[in-house]
Formats: structure tokens, sequence, C-alpha cells
């Protein structure tokens, strides 16, 4: 016979406990990720403001257009993190304004336009304000 005495149901204070556990746990697991995936550092000045824009899965993505100290165009792309909430990725991206420079780690990524010539993005994981224009 099945002892069911020995089944513990969770409180709901041990509920949230656990649940905010788990969310620290994937954030910390998230920020190593994005360290170890921040290979290289660039400069980036927007020549326009970001845009804003969602994956098919619902991840929201931040795109910049800008030029390199050099004058060299260059494209970018930020993933936010699924655990930012709205209303930070929304203080966020109201930042990224046209004129301002900006430090991104992260990796080059290639890809093919339609004439099958590669191009790179880049992909940042790590933004940072160096200064407003």
């Amino acid at each position: 016979m099945i002892d069911f005495s020995k089944l513990r149901v969770l409180t709901p204070e041990e509920r949230r406990e656990a649940n905010e556990q788990d969310r620290q746990r994937a954030i910390a697991q998230d920020t190593a990720q994005r360290r170890e995936r921040s290979r290289k550092r660039l400069t980036i000045t927007l020549t326009s403001d970001a845009e804003c824009r969602f994956t098919m899965g619902g991840t929201k993505l931040v795109a910049f257009r800008g030029e390199q100290p050099g004058g060299k165009p260059i494209r970018a792309d930020w993933y936010a993190p699924y655990h930012m909430e709205q209303d930070e990725f929304t203080r966020l991206y109201n930042q990224y304004l046209e004129g301002f420079a900006w430090q991104l780690a992260g990796y080059w990524k290639p890809f093919k336009d339609n004439s099958g010539k590669t191009h790179f993005t880049f992909v940042a994981q790590f933004v940072e304000l160096l200064a407003a224009a």
C-alpha cells in the first residue's frame, strides 16, 4: 500500500522561496553564459535610434545601426534576457538614441544574404553607455 503521508505539500511561502531560488539560479546561469560568449568588444555610435523587435519565440531584441570609431558601418543585435521585466526593458530601450556611443561585448555572427554573400552581425551580450552626443 502507498503511504501518502510522506508526500509533502509546499506552502505558498515555500513555493515562492523555491521559485525565487530557481529564478536567481537561472539569472546566474544566463550571466555566466553571456560572459563566456563575450569574446570581442567594440564601440558603436548609433546613426539612428535602436529598433525594438521580437523573435518568433517572443524574445525581445534590440537592433543597433551605427558606426565604429573609424567610420565603418556596423549592425549589432542584443537579445534581452528572458527574465528581464518589460518595464526594465523599456527603460533600457528608451536610452538607445541616435548619437550615443556604446561599448558592446559579444561575438560576430555570420549570415548569408539572398545572393549568397556572407555578412556579419555583432551579437551583443552586454551593452554599456560610453558617451552622449
